[in-house]
């Protein structure tokens, strides 16, 4: 190293003035030399997609999940009339109306995530949102107004699974993506967390096929001696539905 700047400084001393800025530009620290560290002004933030890459959900996201989980644990199964505490909080008034929807909003609001209108999107700089739309239908479009609707790729824990019925509705219930195992050969095993299921909160385990050999088949049950856990619900919804695909909550 004392070699290496001892020459530099006899080829500083042999070059014209007016060259020197031109060297300077020319010098680049080596392997083995440190470089200076960045300063907190200098150094740029991870996104949300670098978190994202390198297993690191946010803490919004992180919440959003403990609040459903909470939610499920303290209703324990019990049936809740439709105008329950979630209905209220989000219509102002005792209305009976179906409320899976409404059940996720609560919880993503809880859980401190900024809340959308279908129409008026807008995607925070960490990423993470969701949307203030009573009908399935319309969180989805709120979600693909922005690029952050799928049906092709792997979901992930805090994503809202849309699912559709066989011959008739893409939009006849939501829930959210608690915990994804990847089974490999695109198929993954899915928990979720759904309000207005049998009119309570529940806790769903399934496997989930991505690139399925029958259209709108990607569903099935998880098998009898896998089933572990007994505060799941291993009994698929209906044999009619399928996942017509996820809204991504955080990227």
């Amino acid at each position: 190293m004392k070699t290496r700047i001892a020459a530099l400084a006899l080829c500083l001393w042999l070059i014209p003035t007016g060259a020197l800025a031109s060297v300077a530009e020319l010098i680049q620290p080596t392997a083995g030399d440190a470089a200076a560290p960045a300063t907190a002004s200098e150094a740029t933030p991870a996104t949300a997609s670098e978190a994202a890459s390198e297993g690191e959900m946010p803490e919004k996201i992180r919440r959003f999940i403990e609040v459903a989980q909470n939610e499920f644990t303290q209703t324990n199964w019990e049936r809740l009339p439709k105008d329950n505490k979630y209905t209220v909080w989000f219509y102002g008034d005792h209305r009976q109306i179906g409320w899976c929807s409404v059940f996720l909003i609560w919880c993503a609001n809880e859980a401190g995530i900024p809340l959308f209108e279908m129409e008026s999107v807008e995607v925070p700089q960490d990423g993470v949102f969701s949307c203030r739309e009573g009908r399935v239908g319309n969180v989805k479009l709120g979600f693909e107004s922005v690029g952050r609707w799928t049906e092709t790729e792997p979901p992930r824990p805090g994503d809202l699974l849309i699912y559709g019925v066989r011959g008739s509705t893409p939009y006849t219930h939501i829930g959210m993506v608690e915990t994804v195992t990847d089974l490999g050969d695109d198929v993954y095993e899915l928990t979720t967390i759904e309000g207005n299921v049998g009119s309570t909160v529940k806790r769903y385990r399934f496997r989930y096929d991505l690139t399925p050999k029958r259209a709108y088949h990607n569903m099935s049950e998880v098998p009898q001696d896998e089933r572990t856990d007994e505060n799941c619900q291993y009994k698929l919804h209906d044999e009619e539905w399928y996942v017509f695909g996820f809204c991504r909550t955080w990227e």
